[in-house]
């Protein structure tokens, strides 16, 4: 691969599968001639020049994802920011639907028995007396001496 430009372009080595057949078909060894700050622009091209450098130096090397994991994890991170907005959307919505429900009950007139002041609570005064219970209604029961229990 013999690459070498001022604008980076590396032509079809950007593709990462011609990379892959590359370095995985060689049997007897691999020759890689081109410019590394050319092959640095692409990102599969720098991962494997940083490899390099860190094997032939005896660095530990570096753990990069393949390229359908990185794919896999951008769009989780897409999705998940999707996500949030689509739940501050509908906070905002449920805020401004209570504060709608809010203004509305303030419309409302009140009735006259709301417009009280929360003071003293007095009961409204009754008109006629109360009726008398009714016997045999069950609620007031007394005992009998020769039935028991009667209404």
């Amino acid at each position: 691969a013999v690459r070498s430009n001022r604008s980076g372009n590396i032509g079809f080595l950007a593709d990462w599968r011609r990379l892959n057949v590359m370095l995985t078909r060689a049997r007897r060894g691999l020759v890689i001639c081109g410019n590394s700050r050319t092959l640095r622009t692409n990102e599969h091209w720098s991962a494997w020049l940083e490899f390099h450098r860190c094997a032939a130096s005896g660095k530990p090397l570096p753990r990069t994802p393949s390229p359908e994991r990185r794919r896999r994890a951008q769009e989780a991170k897409e999705e998940e920011q999707r996500l949030q907005k689509e739940l501050e959307k509908a906070e905002a919505e449920a805020e401004a639907e209570a504060k709608a429900a809010e203004r509305e009950r303030r419309k409302r007139p009140r009735s006259p028995s709301r417009r009280r002041s929360p003071g003293r609570r007095r009961s409204p005064p009754r008109s006629q007396p109360a009726p008398p219970r009714r016997a045999g209604s069950g609620l007031s029961r007394k005992p009998t001496e020769d039935k028991g229990w009667s209404d």
